[in-house]
């Protein structure tokens, strides 16, 4: 969709179609990466293959993108970052109500964007893809972006190379920044975001808090208010 926003450059807001929730087994939030450390068990003898197979049945539950920071959640990042979709909109699940929301809300921006007469070109310009790029190394997203990040640059009227990937990555190293990515399972994110403050014994959190409304009062502003009610140390919210 971005290829075609880019080649055809006609006003585009992208609505996709939503992660899907997390599965449950045995009283416990499961996804797909489960599954990878589910097939590392049954190798190492920690798990018979017979419990993986009924693991199998629970992990996906329903449609919509893995529920793991792979290629499709990964993109839908970098959608939100290149200012082609909504800020946050790669939260809602598949078929929840503000998923519905999302794409209403998209009608009604494409109509404006047609009377300011504002175009995907107008909007991916090297900059925007400089940005995602430098995002999609802090969050420690797919390396499948290498391959459809210049591509969608491409149709947009934009080189962008692998040197430019290269380049980005350095400067955090560069500037003697040290980044670990880990992952946590919950229900809830505000949930994920304290245990995993707890297991890694930050000195501080850094969470977002936009207002955007009646959506955005559902997403991650609503999780960030949580943390700060439920948190022991100190919260840094940017805006």
């Amino acid at each position: 969709m971005l290829m075609a926003a880019g080649r055809l450059n006609i006003p585009t807001v992208v609505v996709s179609g939503g992660p899907m929730l997390a599965g449950r087994y045995k009283g416990r939030n499961i996804s797909v990466s489960t599954m990878f450390e589910a097939a590392g068990k049954v190798e190492s003898g920690q798990m018979t293959a017979e419990e993986m197979h009924e693991m199998e049945f629970h992990a996906c539950p329903g449609c919509g993108s893995c529920s793991g920071l792979f290629t499709a959640n990964t993109m839908n990042c970098m959608t939100e970052v290149l200012g082609m979709a909504f800020r946050q909109r790669t939260i809602p699940a598949a078929y929840t109500g503000l998923r519905r929301m999302l794409a209403k809300k998209a009608g009604e921006v494409v109509l404006d964007l047609v009377r300011r007469d504002v175009k995907p070109r107008d909007i991916m310009t090297l900059e925007a893809f400089e940005n995602a790029i430098a995002v999609d190394m802090a969050i420690g997203g797919s390396t499948n972006t290498a391959l459809h990040l210049p591509a969608i640059a491409h149709e947009a009227g934009v080189q962008l190379s692998l040197d430019e990937f290269d380049a980005i990555s350095r400067k955090a190293a560069e500037k003697g920044v040290p980044c670990e990515v880990v992952a946590e399972h919950a229900d809830a994110i505000w949930k994920g975001v304290l245990a995993c403050a707890v297991r890694h014994d930050v000195s501080f959190i850094v969470m977002a808090s936009r207002g955007l409304g009646s959506i955005g009062s559902f997403l991650l502003g609503s999780e960030t208010q949580k943390v700060l009610h439920q948190v022991d140390r100190p919260v840094l919210t940017v805006r």
